[in-house]
């Protein structure tokens, strides 16, 4: 994780952190996270691209963190991540620090929707200023057939 990147022709704007000059800011981006059948690694059920990830130290003790993507849903299912939420971790040199779970929105078939996600986690600011990566553990979960 690093600085928010700056805007430039070629780049879309970071849809995360919503209020850059409230704090530090420790920013990531994951290019794919796809849900797979089990034994079909060449045939993705769906997916999130894009993943933006930004933790902010907020106030004493808070850290917000924000995640932004895209769901993809032009793949053969469709997901929801209310049954089998993702997990995001802010992991140190030493370990895991804080983390969360996304229950994100229903990825439907044939669409390219943003999901979003904001949530305070309690964190010390020594703890905060140690972070060094976002790590998304693998999830199981169920996908519906397109129909």
């Amino acid at each position: 994780m690093g600085l928010v990147p700056p805007r430039t022709p070629g780049r879309a704007d970071a849809q995360v952190p919503h209020n850059p000059a409230s704090g530090k800011i420790f920013y990531g981006r994951i290019s794919h996270f796809y849900f797979y059948e089990r034994g079909a690694a060449d045939d993705p059920a769906f997916g999130l691209i894009d993943i933006e990830i930004a933790a902010q130290y907020a106030a004493r003790n808070c850290v917000l963190l924000e995640a932004y993507c895209i769901g993809d849903g032009y793949q053969n299912c469709r997901g929801s991540g209310k049954h089998a939420p993702l997990t995001i971790e802010l992991h140190a040199r030493n370990g895991i620090l804080a983390s969360t779970q996304w229950k994100y929105d229903d990825i439907l078939c044939g669409h390219a929707d943003p999901l979003s996600l904001s949530v305070e986690l309690n964190m010390s600011q020594s703890d905060f200023d140690s972070i060094e990566r976002a790590v998304l553990p693998p999830v199981t979960g169920k996908a519906q057939v397109c129909a």
